[in-house]
């Protein structure tokens, strides 16, 4: 949504969502290929499914102003975001397939899993912006501006792990971003 006024500013809101849910399964190679037979082993490794689930907001305002006889630029505007990734699935260290001949991948097997862990991340961000772009000459212009960030992730074992509580990641508040140029 965007509001322009008279005056040449204009005010902007935007929401951005997504939810995504994905699944794979994989496995690799383990071993050189046999000169004689053509044929190489498989290391099944691991099989997950994940969510993904994400939404934020920027709200800013911006615009020219005068000062010193001349027209110059200003912003300034404020964002959140709320990230969450979520899977469960199961790591199948150790299983081995042999003998795969390298002119039929057909042969790799197909597996299911009941899955044996799970997780949950939640990351949440926020800030505060400003940028001034100073008209110095016709062919001059001085960028200023800053953030300031505040985030923090947190983390917890989900089933079917055993759940935990949830375990506070990094984080940062009032941590100021200056720049120029």
């Amino acid at each position: 949504i965007e509001q322009r006024f008279d005056n040449g500013w204009t005010a902007t809101s935007k929401f951005r969502y997504l939810d995504k849910d994905s699944g794979y399964k994989d496995s690799f190679v383990s071993s050189g290929v046999d000169p004689d037979t053509h044929t190489v082993s498989y290391w099944y490794n691991r099989q997950f499914d994940s969510e993904y689930r994400r939404y934020g907001l920027d709200l800013y305002a911006g615009g020219p102003f005068q000062l010193l006889g001349r027209e110059h630029q200003a912003l300034i505007g404020y964002n959140y975001d709320d990230y969450e990734y979520q899977y469960a699935g199961y790591n199948r260290a150790g299983v081995r397939q042999t003998g795969i001949s390298l002119f039929d991948p057909s042969a790799v097997r197909e597996y299911d899993v009941t899955p044996t862990n799970g997780y949950l991340t939640r990351t949440i961000q926020s800030g505060v912006y400003g940028q001034t772009r100073l008209q110095l000459l016709d062919p001059l212009t001085w960028v200023v501006g800053s953030r300031v960030s505040n985030f923090t992730i947190h983390s917890r074992s989900i089933s079917p792990s055993t759940p935990t509580a949830w375990s506070k990641g990094a984080s940062a508040n009032g941590e100021i971003t200056p720049y120029t140029g």
